[in-house]
Parts: C-alpha cells; structure tokens; sequence
C-alpha cells in the first residue's frame, strides 16, 4: 500500500519566516503532494518575492540545524540552473539513472527560457527519512546527476533550503509521473548511504575534536599580566574557538562558520586577521555585510556569551579565561591593587617606614639602566637628584620587569614627591 504524504512545511518569499526571535513572525503555510502536482500543472504566475516555496519535511521550522536533527522528509529534490538539459532529456536521465521508473515532477523554474531550460524536480519518497539520512540521500541524487551530466546546484543539500515551487515566467513546462510508484533511496542506494555515512562520522569526529580542543584550551591559556583584560583575551583566545564553543558548524578546516540558527545554511561568517564579521543578519556576530566593525575575541565572546553586556563579560573573563601563572587575572590583579592601596596609606602616615621597606622588597629583582656621575658630567649635564639612587633630571631611565611590582613603585615614590618627604 502507498502512503499518503503529509502536510509538507511551505511558505511565501524568501522573507516568509516563523522562527523564534524575528521580527514579522507568520505561520508557515503547509502543501501535500496533491497540492504540488496541481501546481505543476496550474502554475502560480508571481513576483519571486511573493512565491510559494517548499520545504520537503513535516516539521515546520526554516532553521538548517533543527531540521538536520528533528525533521521528517519526505522528498528528494534537486536544482538545474547551469547548462541545464531539455526537460524531456532530463526525465531521460533521471529514469534511466537515478529512479527508474518512480513518480517524480519535472518543471522549468520562472527565469527559464525555451532555448534555456532552468529547472526543477521533486521525487516522493516511499518512507519518510530522518535529517541526516535525507541530507545523505540528497548528496547522493547530486553525485548520481554529475556522474550523469547534469548539474545540480548543491545548496539542495541544506536540510532547510527553500524550494521554490511551479512559477509560470517567459517559458514554462513540465513532465510528471504519477503512478503511485515512490522512490525507495534506502534500499535502492545502500551501499552509497554507508559510504556517505563513513565520509559523515569522519568528519563530525573532526569537527568534534576541534570544539573539545578549544574547551581544553580554556584550561591552559596563561598571560603575563602586561596590558588590558581585552587584550590580554585577544592574546590568549581565538575568535574561531568563541564560535565552536557556542554552537557554530566549521566548514571543513577553512575560516568559515554557520551559526546555529541560520535560515540559509551557508557559512556566512569570516575570520580574517583575528576578527569576524558575518554576513547573516540572524547571526548574533553580523556587522552589516561590508567587513566594518568585525568583532575580534573580546567582542564575540561579549556577544555570543554575555548577550552583549560588557560589564558581564570582563568579570567571566577575567575569573574564568586568562590567567597569571596560573592563577584568575582578576584575582591577581585584585591582589596588586591592595598592595598598591596599602603603600598609598603608608606614604600618607609619619611612620610609613614599614611602607618603604614594602617597595624595596617589591624591587628586588628589578633591572635598572643607570648613568653614571662620570657619564653625566662628559656629557655636560648637571646631576640633579629626583629620586635617590633611582632618578636624575634629564635622564631617561628605563625600568625592566615583569610582574614584580612596577606600577607599586612609581605610585610610592610619586606619592613621596608629593608629601615632600623622604620616606
């Protein structure tokens, strides 16, 4: 016995979306295999911004991820638009090739012309297929439709890609077989599926090593204090990590990423010197499509972790991202700060003794370039003391250290400038 098809997921122009978090939400329309054929045979004659497309799965959402993992598909469809045959030569193809004698719909999309047969075609499956087994199947109908002459556009692979349905423009015709006799890809490209499917678990192993690769990163990024949070973030976090982190698809091991919720299924952000920029207006990381303003590190993890808040963002970061030897940056940071405020209340006490002995042990360690007396007198310079044994006028001293203790000094001695006071 035949199975009827479902109610098959439809809609109105490319803009036509009832996905959580749009702007103009409208349910999707529904159409079923009757429906299509009766199109086929009486095709709507619209604008393309107003035309119904398809969606060959049950489930009603235009987002590529969710109908890979919970959508219900019940055709196989391709997309004829570069050196397309003659329809009568197509259905040749296709019965000889690819389905036998199975039901199928043949039809020239709106931008056809008589000498230029732009088409479509729609094949009704036997049983539905799962997400993943649908995508397979499809990469299968357009291997077998290259091997045959014909090329398909391959963006039919994406598991919410639309389908425009009959659209009657300059030319147009159509070839059916409706015989109650429905495409079975399970049984008849076995073999094809299971090579297909190594080919899958393969490359989702890969994409799944690459997205615990930058978890475990997390663990070992260590800085050496010296600059901003931001910076030292950007120093320490790849933008490329931010993303798999947070649900993005790479496309294979180039710079390009899919965001969770893409409506079109292409890898429409870039990473280019450090920074991304996406070209998806549903991508929280979308910079208006000209490059301008593309988010480095700092700024797609504030996005796509913190919704945009900064405050958030810097206090998760510096808990939880970079760290100095080994300890949180805010935490050491924190650290330095008091020692600095302790200093700063010493300087202003009379008996700030305990405050001087503070920085002289923070100094150990720290190189300084001097000038001698000798030296300052050859070069016809007057040696006039700022701080003892430290600084002299006109002289340009220049202090090497790393996370001894710097910024405590020259806070001291400045304050002890201040207080006019040698403490």
């Amino acid at each position: 016995m035949m199975p009827d098809l479902p109610q098959l997921t439809s809609g109105y122009g490319q803009f036509h979306t009832d996905e959580e978090g749009s702007r103009c939400r409208r349910p999707y329309a529904q159409i079923d295999l009757d429906g299509i054929r009766a199109l086929v045979d009486e095709p709507q004659q619209v604008d393309k911004a107003q035309a119904q497309w398809l969606i060959p799965s049950t489930l009603r959402s235009r987002t590529f991820k969710t109908q890979e993992e919970s959508g219900s598909f019940w055709m196989l469809w391709a997309d004829i638009d570069k050196d397309p045959p003659v329809l009568d030569q197509l259905q040749k193809t296709i019965c000889n090739d690819l389905i036998a004698e199975s039901d199928h719909e043949i039809y020239t999309s709106r931008s056809a012309r008589e000498d230029y047969q732009k088409s479509r075609v729609l094949v009704p499956l036997l049983q539905p297929l799962s997400g993943a087994d649908w995508v397979l199947c499809q990469q299968i109908f357009n291997d077998k439709l290259e091997a045959a002459g014909v090329v398909p556009d391959r963006k039919s692979e994406g598991a919410a890609q639309l389908c425009y349905l009959p659209n009657r423009g300059e030319f147009y015709d159509s070839r059916s077989v409706s015989n109650d006799n429905f495409f079975n890809p399970l049984s008849a490209w076995s073999t094809e599926i299971a090579e297909k499917r190594q080919e899958v678990d393969k490359s989702a192993a890969e994409a799944r090593q690459r997205k615990e690769a930058a978890k475990a990163n997390q663990a070992a990024r260590k800085h050496s204090g010296q600059g901003s949070l931001r910076h030292a973030f950007n120093d320490v976090v790849d933008v490329g990590e931010i993303m798999l982190m947070k649900g993005y698809d790479q496309d294979g091991n180039r710079d390009s990423y899919r965001h969770p919720d893409s409506e079109s299924g292409s890898y429409s952000a870039s990473v280019r010197g450090g920074r991304v920029h996406s070209l998806s207006s549903n991508d929280p990381l979308y910079t208006g499509g000209s490059g301008g303003g593309a988010h480095d590190s700092f700024s797609a993890f504030t996005r796509l972790f913190h919704d945009g808040n900064d405050n958030a963002a810097m206090k998760d970061a510096g808990d939880n991202w970079v760290k100095i030897d080994g300890k949180p940056w805010n935490k050491v940071k924190q650290r330095e700060h008091m020692q600095e405020q302790e200093l700063l209340r010493g300087a202003g006490d009379l008996s700030a003794t305990s405050a001087a002995k503070a920085v002289a042990s923070v100094a150990q360690g720290i190189m300084v370039d001097e000038i001698t007396l000798d030296e300052m007198h050859a070069a016809r310079l007057t040696p006039r003391v700022i701080l003892r044994d430290l600084l002299y006028a006109d002289v340009r001293t220049r202090i090497a250290a790393g996370g001894v203790g710097k910024t405590t000094i020259a806070i001291f001695e400045a304050v002890t400038l201040a207080l006019g006071r040698d403490l």
